[in-house]
């Protein structure tokens, strides 16, 4: 066999594995970065959700609090209002004990 022919072929081995190194190295590169992106993107969704989730947690809080400890106008007319639940009952425990 002719050297320089051999050495063609050595050349032409090696450029084709160095080829497929590279695209097989691109490959993993690029499935763990998709990975790292999904996870990244997951956290973000669930971080928003929560986030909103709380606030509206919140703020229905608030206004629950607000109707057991605050006086507010059910009804001006007929003289209807609500009251602080232990205000109510101390009513109630009066108006049993005459």
């Amino acid at each position: 066999m002719n050297p320089s022919r051999n050495d063609h072929r050595y050349g032409v081995a090696s450029l084709l594995f160095s080829v497929l190194s590279v695209a097989l190295f691109l490959w993993v590169v690029s499935i763990l970065l998709d990975g790292w992106a999904l996870r990244l993107m997951a956290r973000e969704t669930h971080l928003k959700q929560v986030d909103v989730i709380e606030t509206e947690l919140a703020s229905c809080r608030e206004e629950q609090q607000g109707r057991l400890v605050g006086y507010e106008w059910i009804d001006r007319e007929q003289a209807r209002i609500r009251l602080p639940i232990e205000r109510a009952m101390e009513l109630v425990a009066e108006g049993e004990s005459r």
